[in-house]
C-alpha cells in the first residue's frame, strides 16, 4: 500500500494517532522534568561492584542511533509499519513513565552517566538525566525495530 492511498483511506485515523503521539512527547517531556526532582531508592546492586565502571555513552549511541536511523527508514516504505510503530512507541513510552512513577530510583553513587546528546538537548532540557532508570527506552526502541 503506499502513502497517498493509505492518506486517501485513513486520513482522520492517522491525524488522531499523531496528535495522540505528539501529545504522547510532550507529556513525556514534563513526566521527566518531574522525575529527576523526586526522591527515590537506591538498589543495592552487588553486580556494580564487581563490574568495573567505564564510559560507553559514544559507542552505545552510534550503536543505537544507527539502528533507529535504518529502522524509521524501514518503517517509512509501509504506511502500516509506521502507524504500527508510531503506536508501539507511543506504548513503550507510557509503559516507561508508569514505570518510572510507580519505582522511583536514585543513582548509584558512583555512576557514570550515558550521556545522549541529542535527548539532552531536546527532550532533556539541556540536562543529563539520571533517574530515568526503569526501564531502557533506546533499549526498548531497538527491540521495536528489531
Amino acid at each position: 500500500m503506499n502513502w497517498k492511498f493509505f492518506f486517501k483511506n485513513n486520513f482522520i485515523y492517522s491525524l488522531v494517532l499523531l496528535v495522540l503521539f505528539i501529545l504522547t512527547l510532550i507529556v513525556v517531556y514534563f513526566f521527566l522534568l518531574f522525575n529527576e526532582q523526586r526522591l527515590g531508592t537506591i538498589l543495592n546492586d552487588p553486580l556494580l561492584k564487581i563490574i568495573p565502571s567505564i564510559d560507553v555513552s559514544v559507542p552505545l549511541f552510534i550503536l543505537t542511533y544507527s539502528g533507529t536511523i535504518v529502522g524509521i527508514v524501514y518503517v517509512l516504505r509501509s504506511p502500516s509499519l509506521t502507524i504500527l510503530s508510531m503506536v508501539t512507541y507511543t506504548i513503550i513510552l507510557w509503559l516507561r513513565m508508569l514505570c518510572m512513577y510507580f519505582t522511583p530510583l536514585e543513582p548509584p553513587q558512583d555512576i557514570i552517566p550515558l550521556r545522549d546528546f541529542i535527548l539532552e538537548s531536546t527532550f532533556y532540557s539541556g540536562n543529563v538525566n539520571l533517574k530515568d532508570l526503569f526501564f531502557s527506552g533506546h533499549t526498548a526502541s531497538m527491540f521495536m525495530f528489531f
